[in-house]
Formats: structure tokens, C-alpha cells, sequence
């Protein structure tokens, strides 16, 4: 798990690089961790089931320097889900600690416990992130593989990753 985070987190050193700091530039990164819950459980058999995530930002670094932090949730759907990959499709709800809200749609490619997801923001009252900005992030899951053999499948996991979005210009 240790090897994958530090992949995770090479891969997200170059996705986000540090956000420009000039006045039309915009942007921001942030460390994710958060929860999961998944119904119907995940498991080896393809089907399509709902998520629900529920995380925090934290040490965020952006163009706005009152965007330090905040909340976000995410609900959606996979299709065709099991515990070695799969594609979703979502919208995530981001409350920065300055008051300011963001809202985007996304999907994710998911292989095993590591998620690659793209967005755009649709609505934002947020000079961090602007509507029509893109958004990406690298996740990992951590959850009993175990269970990936079981009619139940699982059915929550714990998150944690990096995410970051904007525009340079």
C-alpha cells in the first residue's frame, strides 16, 4: 500500500503542478481522504451499483488563498462494476472553507483499488474553481480485497488521494 501511495502521489506531483500565481490564472490542488459507501457491494461479478462519497480537503494550495480547505461529496453510478476495474460516472460537491461552492460532473477509470477521475465544473461561485474548468484527481481505495469474493461484495471503503483543477488563463 505504501509503494501505491507513493506512486499515487509522484503521478500527482506531475498532474498538478504548483498553481500559477498570475491574476488571470486560476487553480488549486488539494490533499482528498474521505469514505465510500457502495450499494450493492462490490465484487467480482460485473453490476452495476450506486456510491456515495463523503471527504475532506485539506492542505490546499491555490489562487485563491482564502480556499485553504473544505468538504466534498460525490454520488453516481458504475456500470458494469467489479473489484479489478471499471468506469463511473458522477457529480461531486465541493464546500470551501471560505463559504465559496463548486459543483462538477465527472467519471472515473478505476483499475482495483486506484482511481483516475476527470471533470468539469458546472457551477461555481469560487475564483479557486471557475465553471468550465477542468478537474482531475488520483485516488486509492483501502478496503478488504477479501471481500471481493463474497456475495456482499464491499460495501464501504476509506479514500485518499490528491485532486486539483483550474485554468491558465
Amino acid at each position: 500500500m505504501k509503494k501505491l501511495l507513493a506512486i499515487l502521489a509522484a503521478g500527482a506531483m506531475v498532474l498538478f503542478p504548483q498553481v500559477p500565481s498570475a491574476a488571470e490564472q486560476h487553480g488549486f490542488t488539494c490533499t482528498v481522504e474521505g469514505a465510500a459507501m457502495f450499494k450493492p457491494g462490490l465484487n467480482s461479478e460485473p453490476q452495476e451499483l450506486k456510491f456515495v462519497f463523503k471527504g475532506e480537503l485539506t492542505d490546499c494550495q491555490s489562487s485563491n488563498s482564502d480556499a485553504t480547505g473544505g468538504k466534498v461529496t460525490a454520488k453516481g453510478v458504475v456500470h458494469e462494476a467489479t473489484c479489478a476495474s471499471s468506469q463511473a460516472e458522477g457529480v461531486a460537491k465541493m464546500k470551501w472553507d471560505d463559504g465559496t461552492k463548486t459543483t462538477l460532473e465527472f467519471t472515473t477509470d478505476d483499475v482495483a483499488a486506484a482511481v483516475f477521475l476527470t471533470g468539469t465544473v458546472g457551477k461555481s461561485n469560487s475564483d479557486t474553481a471557475q465553471t468550465g474548468d477542468d478537474v482531475l484527481a488520483l485516488l486509492a481505495f483501502d478496503a478488504d480485497v477479501t471481500q471481493c469474493n463474497t456475495e456482499e461484495g464491499i460495501t464501504d471503503a476509506a479514500f485518499h488521494g490528491q485532486v486539483g483543477g483550474g485554468s491558465p488563463s
